[in-house]
């Protein structure tokens, strides 16, 4: 009876350490696994840095990782647009908000020239801008200039040592050259060009404008609003002279008397048709 009850004891005691031993096997692998699991992880979030550095690194042209990374696909470069490249010229009036008021020097946009021929029969269409008036340069001799007119009639003009060309039939716009100092001669280079005839409204279709519209016969007013923050002076007489200059010793002028423009002036230096005839 003892010995049988020893027995089963025995058996009973090896049954229970067969399963602990089972256990702690069974418990052992469930570690081994989770080990494995957080090491698995942690190497797939590892190389998913690498190819996502080695991808950053071949889109700078950089060989991240050498040839065991994977290559970026193809990419295309995409530059910033620029201003030159997308659009014209700028063709603005050269008395636009960019030109500078009262001799600051700040040099205003370049004006493109344009490439039509100018028709000498209708002064209407010239611009008047700070390369000159029309056909007439300001960088022209006095001969050059004179030469640009030449199909127009030219008038002896008393007191002023000028060469004044009628534009219209009638008189109503006329084109004047002039040059600094006295014995004004075709060799001299241009000092100044004048626009004008007397600045009655309905000169405004036929005279020579800026691009902003502005001619012979254009108020005060719409001086002003054409060209914000221009500047001006009175001149000896009654009247208010408007200037503006590219920076480079050229100027462009509108003379205003009775609140009426009645020329436009592009001129090297300040200097005014009311002093120059006088």
């Amino acid at each position: 009876m003892i010995t049988t009850t020893g027995a089963a004891e025995a058996r009973s005691s090896a049954v229970g350490r067969a399963a602990s031993g089972r256990a702690a096997a069974a418990a052992r692998n469930v570690r081994t696994g989770a080990r494995a699991t957080a090491h698995g992880g942690a190497l797939r979030r590892l190389i998913g840095a690498a190819v996502t550095a080695g991808v950053l690194l071949g889109v700078s042209g950089c060989a991240g990782f050498g040839s065991t990374v994977p290559t970026a696909g193809p990419t295309t470069a995409v530059s910033a647009p620029t201003s030159a490249a997308s659009s014209p010229a700028p063709t603005a009036d050269a008395l636009g908000p960019g030109a500078t008021p009262s001799g600051t020097g700040i040099p205003s946009p370049t004006i493109t020239a344009a490439t039509e021929a100018i028709d000498l029969t209708k002064p209407g269409t010239w611009l008047v801008d700070y390369t000159g008036i029309g056909p007439a340069r300001i960088t022209d001799t006095v001969g050059e200039a004179r030469a640009s007119l030449a199909s127009l009639p030219e008038e002896a003009y008393q007191g002023c040592n000028a060469h004044v060309f009628e534009a219209t039939a009638n008189g109503n716009v006329r084109v004047a050259i002039g040059a600094r100092g006295p014995g004004e001669t075709d060799d001299q280079p241009v000092s100044i060009l004048f626009a004008g005839g007397g600045g009655q409204p309905e000169s405004r279709q036929i005279s020579p404008h800026t691009a902003k519209g502005i001619s012979t016969g254009s108020t005060e007013a719409d001086v002003l609003a054409a060209y914000p923050g221009i500047t001006g002076h009175p001149t000896k007489y009654e009247g208010m002279v408007y200037e503006m200059t590219n920076g480079d010793n050229v100027w462009l002028s509108f003379v205003v008397d009775h609140s009426i423009v009645i020329d436009l002036q592009v001129s090297t230096g300040t200097w005014d048709q009311q002093s120059y005839c006088d």
